[in-house]
């Protein structure tokens, strides 16, 4: 004989396996069990940029360039290109390619620069940033398949051609010898 219900009780058992699934699920996931594989690749383009970044300065420095802006300011250059570029696409569902407005906003930054050792600064700043290439991406919700990039790559899924080539305008400009493509 079945055991009968009391009328107006409430079985809890399925609200108790989702928490338990949830709970369970989330530490999976902080601790990197599905990682896709990229963090090490990721991992292994950071630290080759950094050293390349690093050999850039030294021979910029030994040429006699001097830094003009301090870390702080140069930071602040890097972390504004980023965001502002990163929340304008967040808003655009159908490119990676950012607004005319925050693309201008850039080109402003990079305007302030004024050495060749604040640009690679900027750039060393800057480091490489895990971003999802297409509209269908995970990237961002689940930390799956991110492709990272460095300024240059980053600079050419979210500018066009008229705003990169206004950057390296106002490089000249500034008498820095360095060119984005």
């Amino acid at each position: 004989m079945a055991k009968r219900k009391k009328v107006g009780s409430i079985d809890y058992t399925p609200f108790i396996l989702v928490g338990v699934l949830g709970v369970g699920g989330y530490f999976l996931w902080k601790s990197g069990f599905f990682s896709s594989g990229n963090a090490l690749n990721n991992q292994a383009i950071a630290n080759n940029n950094s050293a390349s970044i690093a050999s850039d300065l030294a021979a910029a420095k030994q040429a006699g360039e001097v830094q003009q802006q301090s870390n702080s300011a140069l930071q602040a250059i890097a972390a504004s290109i980023y965001t502002g570029l990163s929340q304008d696409i967040a808003n655009n569902i159908t490119n990676l390619q950012a607004s005319e407005t925050a693309q201008d906003a850039a080109v402003y930054q990079f305007s302030l620069i004024g050495s060749l050792v604040d640009l690679l600064l900027v750039i060393q700043y800057f480091g490489t940033k895990n971003i999802g290439t297409s509209f269908f991406s995970i990237c961002q919700s689940l930390g799956l398949g991110c492709t990272a990039v460095g300024l240059q790559q980053y600079l050419d899924l979210t500018l066009d051609s008229d705003h990169i080539a206004q950057i390296n305008q106002d490089l000249s400009g500034n008498g820095i010898n360095y060119q984005f493509t």
